[in-house]
């Protein structure tokens, strides 16, 4: 009696995970119309461990943030009420975005290039569709200081901690 109430229940279950993953889908896609952040171009099945694979936390962190453009940019932080935070860019131009810093800020033109030349591109959709170009920017934006939330983790994450001896057993 417990083996077939036991395959009952997981067979159930599992009707519920295809329910649940359908209804996400569908919410996903009518997201998508519309909407400018790099993972509503990608599908729904589309596989993004390789975006983030390998990457510090604070890297994969800048990365997969650039990617749905949640990014704690001064646009992004206005918007979110933010107090004292104007959503306008160092050089003046009225709104600091991942487009803006990536593609237009003239305080950027020397990072940028080097930005161009580890993604490979210098077209923003093809630089956040592709795990080689979002680590690359990721690493980019820490560099560059943009991210001034995301450098502790940083700085932690290259500590040298060789010297470093572990706590003692407490008795």
């Amino acid at each position: 009696m417990k083996l077939g109430g036991h395959r009952h229940s997981h067979k159930r279950a599992t009707e519920l995970a295809y329910w649940a993953d359908g209804l996400w889908q569908e919410r996903w896609e009518k997201k998508a119309r519309g909407g400018t952040a790099t993972t509503w171009k990608g599908g729904w099945t589309e596989q993004v461990v390789p975006f983030y694979e390998g990457l510090p936390k604070h890297v994969a962190t800048a990365a997969f943030l650039l990617r749905v453009e949640v990014l704690g940019l001064r646009a992004w932080l206005h918007e979110m009420g933010v107090p004292g935070i104007p959503r306008e860019c160092d050089c003046g131009w009225h709104s600091q975005t991942v487009r803006h810093v990536i593609i237009y800020c003239p305080l950027l033109i020397q990072q940028r290039t080097v930005l161009y030349s580890m993604a490979g591109s210098n077209d923003l959709t093809r630089i956040l569709s592709r795990p080689e170009g979002v680590q690359a920017a990721g690493r980019w934006l820490l560099d560059c200081g943009l991210l001034p939330h995301l450098q502790l983790a940083g700085q932690i994450h290259d500590e040298d901690t060789g010297a470093y001896s572990p706590l003692p057993e407490l008795r």
